[in-house]
């Protein structure tokens, strides 16, 4: 089972959308480096059925399974792509809308599927991780861990640049006032990576990717992929905002679990309610 990363799902295309502050501008009409800022994420399935559902969906709201329910009976789904499970399962089970507070010395990331919420904080390389499946037949799992051992486990699949078709074009967009390049990964190989925690096949099948060198590395904290591209990002628009303590805070645990100390415990309780989070399919 995969601690604290994403789960992985096939064909959605991840989109990230911030907060509005136009950035100042250096010498050459350049905007200033990204240091800080909050980051609204969306997951689109364009080419599934069930996408009408998940863009109807107010994810600000507490009643994200009722929501669901009765979305997925008043719209006139196409039954054809509802018949595999285990494409489902990915899209009942990723996260599907998200938060992301970050400076350049931590970050939080609050994300909700369509069965649990997740918090993540990271402050002076301590994480403290939490899920809240919206099942009842499950509880709250809460684990605090170093963000070292963590990077050992963090699943993210690697783009092979020899597997797939790279298009650079000369497409470019403004995103929030920073100016942003265009790049399109085809696959076209049979990939050799193996990750046998994932649900589903992990194979992008095509990617985009925005980026700008305004953007740091750390901005892809979401993503579930590697690039060798420093700056690549899916396409996002970002924009600075000052933050400060307010920003971070999270409710206080109560009987947290520590990592790697109990990872058996920890992997039995979110088995469990992914477990119990498919019954709402």
């Amino acid at each position: 089972m995969m601690l604290f990363g994403k789960l992985a799902f096939a064909s959605g295309l991840f989109y990230l959308l911030c907060a509005t502050a136009k950035p100042a501008l250096v010498k050459s009409d350049r905007p200033i480096p990204f240091t800080g800022g909050i980051i609204y994420s969306k997951v689109s399935f364009p080419a599934h059925p069930i996408q009408p559902v998940l863009k109807s969906i107010d994810f600000n709201s507490d009643n994200i399974p009722v929501q669901y329910s009765r979305l997925k009976d008043s719209v006139n789904l196409d039954p054809v792509g509802l018949e595999d499970p285990m494409f489902m399962s990915a899209i009942f089970l990723s996260p599907v809308s998200g938060k992301s507070t970050f400076d350049k010395d931590r970050f939080l990331i609050e994300t909700q599927s369509l069965s649990y919420r997740l918090v993540n904080l990271v402050e002076n390389d301590t994480g403290k991780f939490m899920i809240s499946p919206f099942n009842g037949n499950s509880e709250n799992i809460e684990v605090v861990y170093d963000a070292t051992s963590i990077k050992k486990i963090w699943e993210k699949y690697e783009i092979n640049e020899t597997e797939f078709t790279i298009q650079k074009t000369g497409e470019t967009d403004v995103v929030a006032d920073y100016p942003c390049k265009k790049m399109i990964f085809n696959f076209n190989g049979t990939s050799r990576q193996t990750l046998p925690t994932r649900l589903i096949g992990n194979i992008p099948w095509k990617v985009t990717v925005w980026y700008s060198e305004a953007f740091p590395p750390s901005i892809n904290t979401q993503l579930p992929f590697y690039f060798n591209l420093p700056h690549g990002i899916l396409k996002t628009q970002v924009v600075p905002k000052d933050v400060n303590d307010d920003d971070f805070k999270i409710t206080p645990f109560i009987l947290p679990l520590n990592y790697p100390a109990q990872a058996t415990k920890i992997t039995t309780g979110l088995m469990s309610i992914m477990a119990n989070a498919l019954q709402g399919m």
